[in-house]
């Protein structure tokens, strides 16, 4: 230290700065197609977990919803899920469970 300054210990205190992290707020991607969110979840330095559910007033491929939701305030890094249209359930009956999982019928 040079002669006449003062010993700022907050500043050099390791565990003011260690664990600190950079915030940002959340976009909102409700309503944008999955490639368009995905690309602004992760601009934004947030990491993306996609689920996918049917929607009769959603076209398929568009985001439903997000959670946080859009302007949330959250450290960079964090997880952001939205959950990204199929369209409209299928007709024939059945609770779309199997036919949206990704199995496929091996029974003839």
């Amino acid at each position: 230290m040079f002669s006449g300054q003062s010993f700022d210990r907050a500043a050099f205190d390791p565990s003011a700065w260690l664990f600190a992290s950079e915030q940002v707020a959340v976009p909102d991607v409700v309503g944008e197609s999955e490639e368009d969110a995905r690309a602004a979840l992760s601009d934004a330095g947030l990491t993306v977990i996609v689920q996918r559910a049917y929607s009769e007033s959603v076209p398929a491929g568009d985001v439903i919803r997000q959670t946080p939701s859009a302007g949330a305030t959250v450290d960079v890094g964090s997880t952001v899920y939205i959950r990204v249209s199929r369209g409209a359930r299928p007709a024939g009956g059945g609770n779309g469970f199997i036919e949206g999982s990704g199995f496929i019928d091996v029974i003839q």
